[in-house]
């Protein structure tokens, strides 16, 4: 995607795909979104580990890992 600015100064954005959905291999989309949608769910995992751990900074790092990976899978979706 990307943006383009008109003469008025307002933004409108424009989303490309491909054409031809044969021209990408099967597997390698599953494991695209076996990723994108595994991401947020380590992300979890750590968040949890860390909050059982007390390891509050470390926490914070995790949970903005997870909203950034959400934030990234909401975008594809």
């Amino acid at each position: 995607r990307w943006n383009i600015v008109d003469s008025e100064g307002k933004n409108h954005w424009k989303f490309e795909s491909s054409k031809d959905p044969t021209r990408f291999d099967v597997t390698e989309k599953y494991i695209f979104w076996l990723a994108l949608i595994a991401a947020p769910v380590l992300w979890l995992l750590f968040i949890v580990a860390e909050f059982l751990t007390f390891k509050g900074e470390w926490m914070v790092v995790a949970i903005l890992g997870g909203g950034m990976s959400l934030a990234n899978l909401y975008g594809y979706l």
